[in-house]
């Protein structure tokens, strides 16, 4: 989404766990939402808020849901 807003392509991982297993997670993104890398046995779920960032009166997109 930043890529997306600063009108320029950005990558970035999330390193976390599994909330079930505690195994560790890794995911490698890209700013048009393709996945470059995905730890072994995992199978991420990508959700896109359906929110107008453009029009929104909050001062967090936090406070929109």
């Amino acid at each position: 989404m930043q890529g997306q807003l600063r009108n320029r392509p950005l990558n970035f991982s999330i390193t976390s766990q599994c909330a079930h297993s505690g195994r560790p997670l890794r995911i490698e993104i890209d700013s048009a939402l393709k996945l470059h890398s995905v730890s072994d046995g995992a199978d991420p779920y990508i959700f896109i808020p359906g929110i107008d960032l453009g029009n929104i009166e909050e001062e967090s997109i936090i406070e929109v849901f």
